[in-house]
């Protein structure tokens, strides 16, 4: 890409954006793979991609119900990013960020679901210059995105960026309000922290035996975390503050 391509076709736009990364992977990457042996198992890159390949079916699977525009996908390692332009009406504002929140939940549904990945993000807006070949995503909306990530959520979860609030006019609550569930899908915790409750969001639609399975399936994987993690105090806390999560909503 020239320096030439970017004047000629400026990209930088205001996006909405969740940025999100999986807890513990350089610890599993450095811990559970050997680079010298080809044969080695490769268990967690088998799950790091089926957990990234279908959050993008799911992100296909509900574009045509909320149409965000300008809709974009990357994928750095342990990291995603999934953006979409910020629209000129209400009501595309409230579908796109629905249509964000619904995707993250799902990603950490599946993520703990299927394979004790912990995921904590931020969903913002920001500008940002997206290309697509070469892929490539720069600007102050991803670095934001980071900084709140890293050091704003601090426990396993998907932190709402007050900046949502301000570049909409509008709260949260009416933002993210779908089909009237919102007071159950956003969580303000102590800390005056929102972000998203995010096995509220993927189980509205959930038959009363996929709720169980998922109930007991996510509680074994955090049981199996705690026990891998035990003597690791600092990820210790993370995990029991997800249990603590998955214990006041599943009511265990």
């Amino acid at each position: 890409m020239s320096n030439d391509s970017i004047r000629e076709n400026p990209r930088f736009k205001e996006y909405f954006l969740v940025y999100m990364d999986l807890l513990g992977s350089k610890d599993r990457i450095l811990n559970y793979t050997d680079p010298d042996d080809w044969n080695t198992d490769l268990g967690y890159l088998h799950s790091v991609y089926q957990l990234y390949k279908k959050a993008i079916e799911y992100k296909n699977e509900i574009y045509e119900r909320y149409r965000p525009r300008g809709l974009q996908t990357k994928i750095f390692s342990d990291n995603i990013v999934i953006a979409a332009e910020v629209p000129d009406t209400e009501e595309e504002m409230k579908n796109t960020l629905i249509f964000l929140s619904y995707v993250a939940s799902r990603f950490q549904t599946y993520a703990l679901y299927l394979d004790g990945w912990l995921v904590r993000g931020c969903l913002t807006c920001g500008k940002l210059y997206l290309h697509e070949n070469p892929s490539f995503i720069w600007g102050e909306g991803l670095v934001r995105a980071y900084n709140i990530e890293t050091h704003v959520a601090i426990y396993p979860r998907v932190v709402i960026d007050n900046r949502i609030v301000g570049a909409t006019g509008k709260t949260l609550r009416d933002l993210l309000n779908d089909d009237g569930v919102i007071s159950k899908n956003i969580i303000c915790g102590e800390d005056d922290v929102c972000y998203l409750n995010y096995f509220n969001i993927i189980t509205n639609s959930y038959t009363y035996d996929e709720k169980e399975s998922l109930s007991t399936e996510s509680g074994a994987q955090l049981s199996m975390l705690e026990q891998e993690y035990q003597d690791n105090p600092e990820v210790l806390l993370k995990i029991k503050w997800t249990k603590n999560l998955w214990i006041k909503y599943w009511d265990v």
